[in-house]
């Protein structure tokens, strides 16, 4: 098994499955790259977060195992999978076509984006975020 990107560019096979194509954000602790899920012949995204030893391997299972039960919505990528890879915990989740809303802001944006746009989101944002929460009412 390939361990997956570097700062040498993508490229490999994640987990004898996962096809690493481009990185599409980093940040201090982490990346997030497409792949193509090799298994189920899909486009799919890989949040790979750096974890230390110090770090709660069990909280971040929890947490997984949290999001891999949630029933789907269409307003939220289903999460399909997660493994831990080196010193990486890996959730893999749907690839989901189109444009970020950072590429938006920075865009349309200037200093903010109009209040108009922003409220025609509101309820489709409280829908999803009502649909997270109600794991923990049931």
């Amino acid at each position: 098994m390939k361990s997956g990107p570097d700062n040498s560019g993508v490229a490999g096979l994640v987990a004898e499955r996962y096809e690493l194509l481009e990185v599409l954000g980093q940040g201090d602790d982490g990346e997030v790259v497409q792949a193509v899920d090799r298994q189920h012949d899909r486009l799919v995204a890989l949040k790979m977060r750096r974890v230390g030893p110090e770090e709660g391997r069990d909280q971040l299972l929890a947490e997984s195992r949290a999001l891999l039960e949630l029933e789907p919505h269409p307003a939220l990528a289903v999460v399909r999978d997660d493994f831990f890879l080196d010193d990486r915990h890996v959730l893999v989740v749907d690839w989901i076509d189109g444009t970020n809303v950072g590429r938006i802001v920075r865009e349309r944006g200037d200093p903010g984006l109009a209040v108009a746009t922003v409220l025609g989101e509101l309820p489709a944002i409280a829908e999803a975020l009502d649909h997270l929460h109600q794991r923990d009412r049931g």
